[in-house]
């Protein structure tokens, strides 16, 4: 398969720096976009590699490990990266520890609780270190920064006006400052979180992890567990609730599109137009939450 020869090409980047010897075992389940594999060292010892397809500078990958070890010594639960460089094609590379967990498929009250507590520990701990998340989040909403607006109209036109409706919510909010000293993840979801006896094991694909506000972690989680109809309305209801109590109806808001307009240049590249335009649909029905 093309996903294994391209795992063994990052591989070979891995080894021939004196990384170790490692060789693969097998692809990980789930992974949106390359994926992850497990793979093995001569001592039996195992983790997993990832890699990301769009071309980085080193001195970016050494940030984002930097931003990763203080975040780890600080309490937040995600994997040690143990190596990570840049193979022959300049993607970036990271070699991290295999954490043992499972991916939830919903979440009611208890996992809530869990995923609350990490997303508090996020407050406030970039700080100054990590690769600026804020200007973005902003762009993206008011300026078209991520091309949401040509993604969808190559979808539909109702694809468009879904996505449209949404930067009108956020609209009034032009002038709102987004906090920027949060460590945010940028897709916090179900489908990037291991829980282990009902805790968070670890918080996992920091392929976006920088500094912004964690409201968008927030806001991320909130769209896909209702699209997804993973939680409770109860649940929901909490969730919500948080958002509004913590960063107020302006950031949320605000992350909430900034979120949501970013997802659509990810689903647009394998989603129907029909099914695009729907979810957009339902989740525009969020904002009213936030009123």
């Amino acid at each position: 398969m093309a996903g294994d020869f391209a795992a063994a090409g990052v591989l070979d980047s891995l080894n021939r720096q004196g990384h170790g010897t490692w060789h693969l075992v097998g692809r990980l389940g789930g992974g949106r976009k390359t994926g992850a594999w497990v793979v093995e060292a001569g001592d039996g010892a195992r983790a997993v590699l990832k890699w990301h397809p769009l071309a980085s500078t080193r001195r970016d990958l050494d940030g984002t490990a930097a931003l990763v070890a203080h975040a780890r010594a600080r309490g937040w639960p995600t994997p040690a990266w143990l190596a990570w460089g840049m193979d022959g094609r300049r993607r970036p590379y990271v070699l991290a520890e295999l954490v043992a967990g499972e991916h939830l498929d919903s979440m009611d009250d208890v996992a809530l609780d869990a995923l609350l507590a990490v997303l508090e520990r996020q407050r406030g701990l970039a700080g100054e270190a990590g690769a600026d998340r804020v200007s973005g989040a902003w762009r993206a909403v008011f300026l078209d920064g991520s091309g949401w607006r040509a993604a969808l109209r190559r979808q539909s036109p109702e694809a468009l006006e879904a996505g449209e409706a949404i930067a009108r919510r956020a609209a009034p909010f032009r002038g709102v400052r987004l906090p920027g000293a949060d460590l945010v993840h940028m897709d916090f979801g179900l489908h990037n979180v291991l829980f282990r006896d009902g805790e968070v094991a670890a918080v996992v694909d920091l392929e976006g992890i920088g500094r912004g506000p964690v409201a968008i972690d927030v806001a991320t989680l909130l769209f896909s567990v209702h699209g997804r109809q993973a939680a409770p309305e109860s649940v929901l209801t909490r969730l919500a609730a948080y958002a509004l109590e913590r960063d107020g109806a302006a950031v949320t808001t605000v992350c909430l599109a900034s979120a949501l307009l970013d997802w659509c240049v990810f689903a647009t590249g394998g989603w129907e137009p029909a099914a695009v335009t729907a979810y957009l649909l339902g989740a525009a029905s969020l904002f009213e939450r936030l009123a």
